[in-house]
């Protein structure tokens, strides 16, 4: 199962993910994520040090975009689900990504419903995907993000 994350920018996908990914591997659980977005964030940004401002921002590149597309659908051959960073544009790369490497489920990350619904119509104008909402906020007590999950 190949599950994209999408959202807008600074909205807490890569965040998400990265709690994502820990709860998995506590588990161990069969996955893989993916990083389907340019933006030069990783695992790796979590886990160390100042990690965020070590990365290196790229582009949406035609190579990248079918790297993904290549790479995701040689993954999901070999994990139970393979969670794909889309990154926060409604684009034309995305929308290739998500028609070409065989998506079929989508979490979309957000702080609003309206935003949320955004995204639910973008993903639904380009595949029939199973599609779960999360609104992200900052918890100003303690200063991290949060996420709350919400039926559609």
């Amino acid at each position: 199962m190949v599950v994209g994350v999408v959202g807008f920018p600074r909205r807490g996908k890569s965040t998400f993910l990265s709690r994502l990914y820990s709860d998995l591997r506590r588990r161990g659980q069969s996955f893989f994520v993916q990083r389907g977005c340019p933006d030069g964030e990783g695992q790796w940004t979590f886990e160390t040090e100042n990690g965020k401002s070590l990365r290196l921002k790229g582009e949406f590149t035609r190579d990248f975009v079918e790297w993904v597309i290549r790479s995701t659908r040689g993954l999901s051959e070999r994990f139970e689900r393979v969670y794909v960073d889309l990154g926060g544009r409604m684009s034309e790369e995305n929308k290739r990504i998500l028609r070409e490497a065989g998506v079929d489920a989508v979490i979309v990350v957000g702080e609003s419903v309206e935003e949320i619904l955004e995204w639910v119509r973008f993903v639904k104008s380009v595949v029939e995907a199973e599609i779960f909402a999360v609104l992200s906020e900052y918890d100003d007590g303690r200063g991290e993000m949060i996420f709350k999950p919400i039926m559609l």
